[in-house]
């Protein structure tokens, strides 16, 4: 679909990207962590490819959250069956480990899925929303 759109597909994974090193301003992780067994691999990929001053954009389920105890409770949602969430404090944990320094870090989804029905507010920080995006860059 894409291709027939005009836009240039790539096939790779998030652990070994198909790209020179430094080639990009940004690098975006949209809910692909919970589906990586071990996400280290996958955040020093993007370290390799983004350029000096480039950003890192996580966008997460997070698994403190109500949003994704419901899943993990139910394992009703087939997208979401077999994957692994993880705690806002543990990517910080990889992201640092990674070399990485978090910039900003939002959240929203606060009320229950069924209950939404208009866009949610977003919020600074973390430990309230279900869905969380954190920007980091690679540290110098």
């Amino acid at each position: 679909m894409a291709r027939s759109r005009g836009i240039n597909v790539i096939k790779g994974v998030a652990e070994s990207l198909p790209f020179l090193d430094q080639q990009f301003d940004y690098v975006l992780f949209g809910t692909v962590m919970c589906f990586l067994e071990d996400p280290l691999p996958a955040l020093l990929e993007a370290k390799r490819v983004l350029k000096p001053n480039g950003t890192l954009i996580i966008g997460m389920l997070d698994k403190n959250s109500k949003l994704v105890k419901s899943y993990e409770a139910r394992k009703e949602n087939p997208f979401y069956r077999d994957a692994h969430f993880f705690a806002v404090n543990e990517i910080l944990i990889l992201l640092h480990e990674a070399h990485f320094k978090e910039k900003e870090i939002y959240q929203t989804i606060f009320a229950r899925l069924e209950d939404i029905k208009q866009p949610e507010i977003v919020k600074p920080g973390y430990g309230e929303g279900g869905y969380v995006i954190i920007s980091a860059q690679p540290r110098l």
